[in-house]
């Protein structure tokens, strides 16, 4: 069954859309920076994000040995203690321990999903399931900018992360 791992892949994609394209104003917000002023912020600490998710694709994942499953449910964890640290951040520290596990969360969750849809399918199925999962990788982005920045200036700053931090809870059951 494909089904589960693209819907999956949907959901990731907008938990970060929503993080990724609210990041900036949560800094500036809080830190009561500029836009300007905020890059020296935002760049270092997305930057260890990344760092962090090619640590866990190049180190961790290949010594851990995990299964599909523990890969979708270790990385979807990570993604929540990474929004619910969002919702707390005040300070650059915090900020940036956000994106570590945010870049922890991608580098598990994303292997987990592109692995668990290819074995699921039948070899005439690989290649509608690789383009289908490219799909699904962009289609959260498709909606994030509207979804997350409006509930951002309309409900709460707090209210994008705290549904992604509900969504990827409920993505790693």
């Amino acid at each position: 069954a494909i089904f589960p791992f693209l819907l999956y892949a949907v959901g990731l994609s907008l938990i970060t859309g929503v993080l990724s394209q609210t990041f900036p104003y949560a800094i500036m917000d809080r830190m009561n920076t500029t836009g300007a002023a905020s890059a020296q912020f935002t760049g270092p600490a997305m930057t260890m994000g990344a760092m962090a998710t090619l640590i866990a694709q190049l180190v961790l994942i290949p010594r851990m040995r995990l299964s599909v499953r523990a890969l979708l449910v270790y990385g979807a964890l990570m993604l929540a203690m990474a929004s619910l640290f969002m919702v707390w951040a005040q300070d650059f520290a915090l900020f940036a321990f956000a994106q570590i596990m945010f870049g922890l969360g991608q580098g598990f969750s994303r292997p987990g999903f592109s692995v668990g849809v290819s074995l699921a399918a039948t070899p005439e199925q690989q290649g509608d399931v690789a383009g289908l999962i490219t799909a699904a990788n962009g289609m959260g982005f498709v909606i994030s900018p509207l979804f997350g920045l409006w509930m951002y200036e309309n409900v709460s700053r707090e209210s994008p992360f705290i549904f992604c931090a509900v969504l990827v809870v409920v993505m790693a059951i």
